[in-house]
């Protein structure tokens, strides 16, 4: 029987043999450990040499490292041995737009347009680029991709004022409409879409364009509603012209423009659609209603016509000079003499030129009025009375000499005058007198002289005295005169040789 020391030194002796390694170093190589733990430490090295920084990281480093110039130096490096990566491009244009290199830049993003065809902020960068080099060549090729990519409105207004500012016209109504179909919406430019439409001679065109940008209330120049105005007259619209007239006129008066309406009516022969139109947007007594009058002389309506100038001018409180001048004329051509010279001494016979006064003194004179004739002759120069052979006549048969007004007679061609100024010669004819003496021959009316009221009679003639054979006066031109024009053209109109009196026509606005 073994003792407990002898024991325990048996067991040592067991587990030293047991844990001795084998005779071979490939059969320890073998163990499952082994093999383990070698395996872990090769994939180590491969995943270490792979994390290990790369170039691309190296030049990010050294950015944000603040060593720029280091970056750039690699990346114009790997650039020149034909690395044309998307990477690489835009790293370098990075670092070009930094430095405000735009010759690199440009190669670049040019490059860069070549790979990405459908890239919108590469695009955007090249066309501003073009604008800070001044190449709008370039620049408009930039916008143009653009907007095939995608519809955008500061690229269209770009565009189109780039080809407004070089005057290539048809290549901005052609942006134009490609822009207006894409839904750009300018109210400027659509309307300028307009005028190019309609110098084209596409009138209904034109009048769609502008019919929609008035429909969304974007209308609002006079000389834009004009244009509209006129082009629905030309595609034989006028009560559309009318109605869009009118809630222009209600909405925002413009004395100015609703003359311009109511001549164009009376120009295409719609007289209804002008009375109706100054019924609707004028006031008693302004200058709009007194179309209404004019337009009523032109009818041949005399009676009508007379009795709405009076009762407009009762309604009247002021008057412009303009205004006034027209009412004058008006009063005038519709066989009222007084009446118009009741506006003038309220207005003041002053702000009459002297060829209007001189009509007015002609048609008193016709009316056999002699003392409301010399009212106005008082207020004639010297020169007028030579330039207008009649008011001279009239004037010498006042104050009894009647063979000076024969001799100032004889130089009147009656062929020429009209018809208020045929009744004036014909009256101051009867005043000296009938049969006539051979010792003055005057011109023969080209038609019969009609039987006129005796001298006494101070009424205004009759609407069948005035209305025979009268060729209808453009109204039109009396809705717009001008009193803009100097003293020297109005003196030399007023002093015009008696001996030629057809160069003065007293309807004709000065």
């Amino acid at each position: 029987m073994s003792s407990p020391s002898q024991r325990l030194q048996a067991k040592v002796e067991n587990s030293t043999v047991n844990s001795a390694p084998p005779s071979g170093v490939l059969t320890w190589l073998l163990r499952p450990h082994v093999a383990l733990m070698s395996l872990i430490f090769f994939a180590a090295l491969v995943v270490g040499w792979f994390v290990l920084p790369g170039e691309d990281e190296r030049i990010d480093a050294l950015e944000r490292d603040g060593q720029a110039a280091r970056a750039l130096d690699l990346l114009e490096g790997r650039f020149s041995r034909g690395d044309r990566r998307q990477r690489t491009l835009v790293q370098l244009q990075r670092f070009y737009v930094a430095n405000g290199d735009t010759q690199k830049l440009r190669q670049v993003l040019e490059l860069l347009a070549e790979q990405r065809p459908r890239d919108l902020y590469v695009f955007r960068q090249l066309a501003q680029l073009y604008r800070q080099v001044q190449d709008e060549p370039s620049q408009i090729k930039a916008l143009n991709s653009q907007l095939a990519i995608r519809y955008s409105d500061p690229v269209c207004n770009r565009l189109i004022g780039l080809f407004r500012h070089n005057g290539d016209f048809a290549a901005e109504q052609a942006t134009l409409k490609q822009c207006r179909a894409a839904g750009y919406r300018k109210p400027s430019d659509l309307v300028r879409l307009a005028f190019l439409e309609a110098a084209d001679g596409n009138i209904p065109e034109a009048a769609k364009i502008m019919a929609a940008v008035d429909d969304r209330r974007w209308l609002r120049d006079g000389r834009d509603r004009l244009m509209l105005f006129e082009t629905l007259l030309d595609v034989k619209r006028p009560e559309e012209a009318l109605r869009r007239g009118t809630r222009w006129l209600k909405g925002q008066p413009d004395e100015e423009l609703a003359l311009d309406f109511v001549s164009r009516f009376v120009q295409i022969t719609r007289n209804d659609l002008a009375l109706q139109l100054a019924r609707d947007v004028g006031t008693p007594g302004d200058a709009v209603t007194l179309a209404v009058g004019e337009i009523l002389v032109e009818q041949t309506q005399l009676s009508a016509a007379r009795a709405f100038l009076a009762g407009w001018f009762e309604g009247a409180t002021a008057m412009s000079t303009e205004t006034a001048t027209r009412f004058v004329s008006a009063a005038i051509d519709a066989g009222d003499p007084v009446l118009a010279l009741r506006a003038a001494e309220r207005q003041g016979m002053s702000t009459l030129s002297q060829a209007e006064l001189a009509s007015l003194a002609e048609s008193l004179a016709a009316a056999g009025n002699g003392p409301a004739f010399d009212k106005v002759t008082k207020e004639l120069q010297p020169e007028t009375v030579i330039s207008f052979a009649l008011v001279a006549a009239a004037i010498e048969i006042r104050q009894g000499r009647m063979e000076p007004a024969r001799q100032i007679l004889t130089s009147v061609r009656t062929d020429e005058l009209d018809e208020r100024r045929l009744l004036a010669f014909e009256r101051i004819v009867d005043q000296l007198g009938r049969p006539r003496t051979p010792a003055i021959t005057l011109r023969e009316p080209t038609r019969p002289p009609a039987t006129l009221p005796p001298p006494a009679i101070t009424t205004a003639p009759t609407d069948s005295q005035l209305r025979r054979g009268t060729p209808p006066q453009d109204v039109s031109r009396r809705f717009r005169l001008k009193r803009k024009r100097t003293e020297p053209q109005r003196k030399e109109k007023e002093t015009a040789p008696a001996s030629v009196p057809s160069q003065f026509n007293p309807f004709k606005a000065n």
